[in-house]
């Protein structure tokens, strides 16, 4: 089982009771990937299983059609406010791959290499738009052990930009605030994270989210309360079970 990502500006204000995992869309998968793009109103899937990917869509969320197929593990996928689909995966050996695809989804940019010197562990995406008015997009990725921030002007050229901490499974959220939630699990599979600001500095560091989880990826996303607020959700697994826990400013979990 894993979670899905989207960052809040992609999803209607819903409750998380309404994810699904693959064996409720009748898919068999070892990594699953989803996003919605609103402006379509389509949802795309990625799955993975024995090292094969392949990328499905759905206008209901009940019946997806797959559209293509090629090989890699764990998935992430990213649709940005321009609505291109930035899919990356690991190739098996030690690069992060990524593809590009049109709100037709339709290839603009052929698998290439995004990230040497990684491990075999999860990927991360989510986009972040700055003062100026252009956007960056973030990946973490796991490399020697350590959790590594990679960020990118057009999902194409990828720069490194931090090496965060030692841990595995990373998950990101940028809020509409700027601000980038980064979590990982340490060594004792401590669910755990920091806050960075717009530029890049970190400005919380040392948050417990939860502790001895299941080694599984945790999913963190955004959500906007009918009083103007917003809270922070996050799913993760804990003995087998999935787990809940909101949070108001992403340092106080409950």
């Amino acid at each position: 089982f894993f979670f899905k990502q989207k960052t809040a500006y992609e999803i209607p204000k819903r409750d998380w009771s309404s994810d699904v995992c693959s064996s409720d869309l009748g898919l068999t998968a070892d990594h699953i990937a989803m996003r919605l793009d609103r402006a379509a109103n389509q949802i795309l899937l990625l799955t993975e299983t024995a090292g094969t990917i392949t990328l499905y869509t759905s206008a209901d969320g009940k019946s997806f059609s797959s559209v293509t197929t090629w090989s890699g593990y764990r998935p992430a996928l990213l649709i940005g406010r321009d609505r291109k689909r930035h899919i990356a995966w690991f190739d098996g050996t030690s690069k992060v791959k990524s593809q590009i695809r049109d709100a037709a989804n339709t290839v603009i940019k052929a698998s290439f290499d995004a990230v040497s010197s990684v491990d075999d562990d999860q990927i991360a995406l989510d986009e972040a738009h700055l003062a100026d008015g252009s956007k960056l997009l973030v990946m973490l990725v796991v490399g020697s052990g350590s959790v590594k921030e990679y960020t990118s002007p057009d999902g194409v050229t990828w720069t490194l930009a931090a090496t965060i901490a030692s841990g595995s499974k990373p998950a990101i959220h940028i809020g509409q605030d700027g601000r980038r939630h980064l979590f990982w699990l340490d060594a004792s599979t401590n669910f755990v994270g920091e806050i960075r600001n717009a530029a890049n500095a970190a400005i919380k560091t040392g948050i417990t989210v939860a502790s001895s989880v299941d080694p599984e990826q945790p999913g963190v996303d955004e959500s906007f309360l009918g009083d103007g607020k917003r809270r922070l959700v996050t799913l993760y697994l804990s003995g087998g079970s999935l787990t809940q826990k909101t949070s108001p400013d992403g340092v106080v979990w409950s």
